[in-house]
């Protein structure tokens, strides 16, 4: 199919209009500032994120004081097979990297 950008149409003034209307619905939802369109504002995701990230090193910090007082107190029994699973995965992911 051929589209010539020099015969407008009015179905393709309709369309057009459309997706402007979407684009424009689009960028005022979603943080987008200016007549461009050339801005965006980020903070909330990035304060969402650092939240996140926040939580997530605090679980990972308590598993690790969990798991070491496990081993000084010589009660640490890993699953055998879970970490032989585990190295061949990542063998075989390096592997194919």
């Amino acid at each position: 199919m051929r589209v010539d950008e020099n015969s407008p149409s009015s179905s393709t003034g309709v369309a057009a209009a459309r997706h402007s209307e979407v684009v424009s619905r689009y960028q005022s939802s979603h943080g987008f500032t200016g007549s461009g369109g050339d801005e965006v504002s980020l903070s909330a995701v990035t304060e969402t994120l650092l939240r996140v990230l926040d939580a997530e090193s605090a679980r990972r910090s308590a598993r690790v004081k969990e798991l070491a007082s496990l081993y000084q107190a010589g009660l640490y029994e890993p699953d055998s097979g879970a970490v032989t699973r585990e190295l061949v995965n990542e063998a075989v992911s390096e592997a194919a990297a």
